[in-house]
Order: C-alpha cells, then structure tokens, then sequence
C-alpha cells in the first residue's frame, strides 16, 4: 500500500506538494489503518484524485497523500 514519497505536481506546474508519505489503499481497513497509524502516516492526511487541482487544497507537504485514482 504504501510508497517511497516523491514531490507531486498539479498539471500545470503550479502547486508542489513534498509529502512524507503517499498510499493507494485497496479498501476501506487499509484507508481506517493510514488515518489512525499518524507515527507511519503523518497529518495532515489528503485525499487526491488526478492532482488537478489549482489550488493547495490536496497539497500535504510533510504529511500524507491518499491516491485515491
């Protein structure tokens, strides 16, 4: 489920995002474990689907990233 983080960015460049953590849980006990285990999956937790966003609101620099796609 989870990954080394590497820095993300939206499609056109614009936001960063460094988080400490991205995971594409399977199901929902794997998603109940990433929100409750914070020393492994550190706050804040996003949830994110392509990172199309032009705005901040999935960015999660030092926390985690849920893939949600």
């Amino acid at each position: 489920m989870g990954r080394q983080a590497k820095s993300m960015r939206n499609w056109d460049g614009s936001i960063t995002s460094r988080p400490a953590a991205r995971v594409s849980p399977a199901n929902v006990s794997e998603l109940i474990a990433v929100i409750t285990n914070t020393k492994k999956y550190p706050s804040h937790v996003r949830a994110v689907g392509a990172f199309s966003s032009s705005t901040r609101c999935a960015a999660s620099d030092g926390g985690t990233i849920v893939e949600m796609g």
